[in-house]
């Protein structure tokens, strides 16, 4: 199974899909992975996920043999049961995307506040045809919505690796061109954007009956004004994920869109004043004075994707 996360206006989201990593790791004995203890300390005002120590350290030399120690101290705030895990991730060639190195191993957290050993092996490194190198190992504090995908609420500090035995995969691969980070860039913002701009919008509506009047008409002619750019940016976002996720299935691309959306919602219901009355007031005058007008927002991203020829 692969873990993967996003960016979606701001937020990251995780999510696993059934697309494997070519490798799978167990925990060798040595290495007792997931064993956790509570900490005492005051409830959290908000979550967070500390590095405490690792072995080997940061810049240390590696190889597919080597098992990674992490000791991480967390905090959760307003915690609930089966609902919060810490994952291990590594970063990748695409800079919006991670991926798990073939380890599932995610322990369910039991305490709102206390420490988790967590064994990794990087041998699923070595198999992956994206992970970037050096390699970029970073841990995910994160809570599991409604709808079976997973948010992102906290990160550790990144630790990095070297190796001098870098897999053929990574001495094979040609570096993305300007031209594509850029086209990847701007589709993912302008994707972002539209997507947050209208979920945002209709949480109000359905927040506020008594402004669907005032809310729905702008929004629906908004949508038509910038239905073609809508198509373009949809059509160029599923490229890149399938770019970024080789081999994914066409149910699992789904799911992971629906999840973004889903967290994109939960995150937004969650953020202070976001949904409330007063914020939700004043968006009708935002779409005439140009605050979700995506090419004032976005001026760059809406040039290159606007003038893409979607087949």
């Amino acid at each position: 199974m692969r873990i993967t996360r996003v960016a979606c206006g701001g937020l990251l989201v995780a999510f696993a899909f059934a697309a494997a990593d070519s490798a799978t790791a167990a925990t060798p004995s040595a290495c007792v992975h997931g064993v956790e203890r509570p900490l005492e300390g005051p409830a959290a005002r908000e979550s967070g996920l500390k590095l405490a120590s690792i072995h080997p350290a940061d810049s240390s030399y590696v190889t597919a043999q080597t098992m990674v120690v992490a000791e991480l101290e967390y905090a959760i705030h307003e915690f609930q049961p089966d609902q919060w895990q810490i994952i291990a991730q590594l970063e990748t060639v695409n800079s919006r995307s991670t991926v798990s190195g073939g380890f599932d191993e995610n322990p369910e957290l039991q305490f709102a506040r206390g420490t988790l050993r967590f064994c990794y092996p990087l041998r699923g490194a070595w198999s992956s045809p994206t992970v970037s190198w050096p390699l970029r190992l970073v841990f995910h504090l994160t809570r599991r919505n409604d709808d079976g995908s997973t948010s992102v609420v906290a990160s550790s500090a990144v630790t990095k690796f070297n190796t001098a035995e870098l897999p053929p995969a990574a001495l094979n691969r040609a570096p993305p061109s300007a031209e594509q980070v850029a086209m990847n860039d701007a589709a993912d913002k302008l994707h972002a954007f539209l997507e947050s701009t209208e979920l945002h919008v209709r949480l109000c509506a359905a927040a506020f009956p008594s402004l669907k009047s005032s809310l729905l008409p702008p929004l629906d002619a908004w949508r038509e004004q910038h239905a073609k750019l809508r198509e373009k940016s949809d059509a160029l976002h599923v490229r890149l994920l399938r770019q970024r996720h080789p081999g994914i299935s066409d149910a699992d691309l789904v799911a992971f869109r629906r999840a973004m959306r889903t967290s994109l919602a939960q995150a937004l219901r969650e953020a202070p004043h976001a949904v409330s009355r007063q914020n939700c007031e004043l968006m009708p005058g935002r779409f005439t004075d140009g605050t979700y007008d995506p090419s004032k927002q976005h001026p760059e991203a809406y040039a290159l994707v606007n003038d893409q020829t979607i087949r």
